[in-house]
Order: structure tokens, then sequence, then C-alpha cells
């Protein structure tokens, strides 16, 4: 049985359903590989998370991100130096999910 896209007849909209995602890690050097419609912070934690970004509107700010939860969000960046301020997160489980 073919895959049926019940959206497929709908405009692309920021708020989603989103088509693509990808997993990146927090640099304080390198600009995301898109901009993305939204970010999801993968981390096996309940409380909010600082992380520290640049928005494509050229601001820094430091926002406080509940894992596990889609954040509509647009960073061109997300600073390794002040995000996920928790020493327990290693590079290998402190991933985001961009979407768009």
């Amino acid at each position: 049985m073919p895959i049926t896209d019940p959206y497929a007849g709908f405009g692309k909209s920021p708020d989603g359903p989103y088509e693509n995602a990808v997993d990146v890690t927090a640099n304080d050097d390198t600009d995301l590989p898109v901009i993305p419609g939204a970010i999801v912070i993968n981390a096996a934690l309940s409380e909010p998370l600082p992380v520290q970004m640049r928005l494509k509107g050229g601001a820094t700010v430091r926002v406080f991100l509940k894992p596990g939860v889609i954040h509509r969000i647009r960073p061109t960046r997300i600073f390794a130096t002040g995000t996920f301020g928790d020493p327990s997160l290693t590079p290998s489980n402190q991933a985001i999910t961009l979407l768009w």
C-alpha cells in the first residue's frame, strides 16, 4: 500500500508539520546548517536548560528551554559557551534537533 500524504495539497507553514530535521551540537564558531522553524533539546532531564544562541535578527540571547518540547525559535547559531550548564551533559547526550 503506498504512503498517503494528507498535507500534499497545502502550502508549507513555519508552524509545521516539519518535513526535515537534523541533529546538531552547540558550537561557538560555526553557524547552523539551516535556519530552522523550531528546535528540540534532546536531554534526559525534565527541567529547562540554558541555551545561548544568536537569532535570525542578530540578537544574542540566553534562554531556558525544556527538553523534549518543540520550541518555535529561529537561531542561526547555538553557542557551546553558556549552553547546557549541567556538567552531567556530555557532548554525546546533548543533541539539539533543528526542524524545518
